[in-house]
């Protein structure tokens, strides 16, 4: 009869690790970069990149400051606050969406094209996506929630400047 116990208890005790190791898995995986990204931006933003790339990006970077943003939130269909950034010309005849990768920012991703679509006239909305930077969220859905914030951005554009969207 100990013996049993012995076993459910070994048994038991698997499973609890085996629960806290996937539950750590996932929150690594799939959990948002929203608390950290700000910081880790500003401190390595071109360790990761080849020098030549490194250059052309703190460029853009540079010069994407001296635009006049305008940050602006939505509200997502669950009930987040998301957030952007609005760079709308006056003459502006199309608007680009701009959305960064997997744990990433529109300031880093974008920062090497910024300059070419602003100079082209085109009103610019850099988003973070859920869970991103200054967006709201828990965690990364990989477009199961993501596609409707899109469509709930480009509602809001379409709303707010009426132009063609891209």
């Amino acid at each position: 009869m100990t013996a049993i116990y012995i076993i459910l208890g070994v048994l038991a005790f698997l499973l609890l690790a085996f629960v806290l190791v996937c539950e750590i898995g996932f929150k690594l995986i799939f959990g948002g970069t929203n608390e950290v990204s700000g910081a880790r931006y500003e401190k390595n933003f071109d360790k990761k990149l080849p020098p030549e790339f490194a250059k052309i990006m703190n460029e853009g970077r540079e010069y994407g400051k001296t635009l006049p943003w305008e940050e602006v939130y939505i509200d997502s269909y669950d009930g987040y606050k998301l957030h952007g950034k609005l760079y709308a010309p006056k003459d502006a005849k199309i608007c680009l969406v701009l959305c960064h990768g997997y744990k990433e920012s529109g300031d880093h991703d974008f920062s090497g094209i910024i300059r070419t679509y602003a100079q082209k006239g085109y009103a610019l909305l850099v988003i973070d996506q859920r869970a991103h930077v200054k967006s709201e969220g828990k965690y990364i859905c990989f477009g199961i929630k993501e596609r409707y914030d899109i469509r709930d951005w480009c509602r809001y554009l379409d709303e707010r400047l009426g132009l063609k969207i891209i």
